[in-house]
């Protein structure tokens, strides 16, 4: 295992316990040597201010920028056209050139040096508006950013800059909703295309930052996508396949080379899959989201390649994924939690029935609280049970308020409700004291 793979904040904390069990006598003082050179304890202070330099330089940088740009419209119509075509040029190729010497060549600042590639890469894109500006140029405002997000992640690849690629990420995204505002018109290769340019820099420098950006810019397209021509009937189907998709991806993920980005792709699938189910479980929605007549007339290629394309590699993907967790009891409850609530949502979308589909939805929503439940019970992990507790209480609450019920009743199901999420609290911190007792 590399120590790139592993968190910081569990080297964080391994670094605070390591003289605690040294002085126990649970290890030796060469252990604990060993243990702090195999995960390079020693580097984590210099790790922190490098991000802090990394971070106050950027701000710095990017705030030079504002200045450097206002100052120059200030005077922007006093200034001849070549001049102002100078000016930009010179601005964005001189912070590119200093940072990549700072960085690359003389390695004197590498922090500083990066944060001025950014800087370029920023004015790169202003450089492109005030082009249009200088040479009349007309077109939609979202035109801009499409070439400003090649550019990026040109540069991103070329000098392995994650913030760089992430602002190519953000951009295009920007540059995608812009083209779908305008009469419901969607790229709908735009999904297929995020996944071709990011995802590769995500598993070449194993940047999970990057690889979380790269699975929201595709999410979101595919949502998008699906809700072409202002249409919402498929947006459910968007939310429970990609969480299928995300699911499996992560879980394979977890247990692989990349196992930092499991985390959040699973967190992403489960959160997917829960606003579906969550969502059709109310039957007004339930009754939008049924699609069971004449699928091939209403679903054109534009809201149907992506979604199809999600479906058949989360298809795809849940074998290997079933393979790769069947030794881990908390990713098998997980991964068939998402995959039930996945069939009942499926099954109940191809009814003729809001209601049917609406239970069907509350019965998916629950299964997913008590795999939180159950992962948290194998885990011993606080957050994952408050969430599976939270969902129950949110289904409950939910159904309360939709039906036309007494209010006598309502105070009925809070009161019960309270006092259960109460007693379940306290069952699982005396189940925690057990285990922890046992432990010792």
């Amino acid at each position: 295992m590399k120590t790139a793979s592993v968190p910081a904040a569990f080297r964080k904390h391994l670094k605070r316990q390591l003289p605690l069990l040294e002085h126990d006598g649970l290890i030796t003082p060469d252990q604990a040597q060993a243990i702090a050179s195999r995960y390079r304890l020693s580097g984590l202070a210099s790790e922190s201010t490098r991000t802090l330099v990394m971070v106050i330089y950027t701000i710095g940088a990017f705030l030079i920028g504002i200045g450097v740009i206002s100052f120059v419209a200030a005077h922007w119509t006093a200034i001849p056209r070549m001049l102002k075509v100078s000016l930009i040029f010179a601005a964005m190729l001189g912070a590119h050139g200093a940072g990549f010497y700072l960085w690359k060549v003389s390695r004197k600042s590498p922090s500083l040096g990066h944060a001025l590639i950014l800087l370029g890469t920023l004015i790169y894109g202003a450089n492109i508006g005030l082009m249009a500006q200088i040479f009349h140029i007309e077109g939609r405002w979202n035109g801009l950013f499409l070439p400003w997000a090649f550019g990026a992640l040109i540069m991103g690849y070329a000098v392995c800059s994650t913030p760089g690629v992430v602002i190519a990420i953000v951009t295009s995204v920007i540059w995608f909703l812009g083209g779908a505002g305008y009469g419901g018109q969607v790229c709908w290769y735009y999904p297929f295309a995020a996944a071709a340019l990011f995802l590769p820099y995500c598993h070449w420098r194993k940047s999970q930052f990057a690889f979380t950006a790269a699975l929201l810019a595709i999410g979101i397209a595919v949502l998008v996508c699906s809700a072409g021509r202002n249409r919402g009937d498929l947006i459910g189907s968007a939310f429970v396949v990609l969480g299928l998709l995300y699911t499996c991806w992560g879980l394979i993920a977890c247990s692989g080379r990349f196992t930092s980005f499991g985390p959040p792709a699973v967190f992403l699938g489960f959160l997917s899959t829960t606003i579906a189910v969550y969502l059709a479980g109310f039957q007004g929605i339930a009754e939008e989201w049924l699609y069971a007549a004449d699928i091939p007339g209403r679903i054109g290629f534009t809201e149907g390649a992506p979604l199809l394309a999600a479906l058949v590699t989360g298809i795809v993907l849940m074998v290997p994924a079933a393979l790769r967790v069947r030794s881990r009891p908390g990713a098998v409850q997980i991964l068939g939690a998402v995959v039930a609530a996945f069939g009942l949502f499926v099954i109940g979308s191809f009814t003729a029935s809001q209601l049917i589909f609406a239970v069907l939805a509350n019965i998916a929503l629950f299964v997913l609280a008590a795999a939180l439940v159950g992962t948290a019970r194998d885990l011993e992990d606080r957050r994952l049970f408050w969430s599976g507790v939270v969902l129950v209480a949110l289904m409950v609450v939910s159904r309360t308020l939709e039906y036309e019920t007494g209010l006598l009743i309502k105070a009925l199901v809070f009161t019960v409700g309270g006092i259960a999420v109460i007693a379940s609290g306290v069952m699982f911190e005396r189940f925690l004291r057990t285990r922890r007792i046992a432990h010792e």
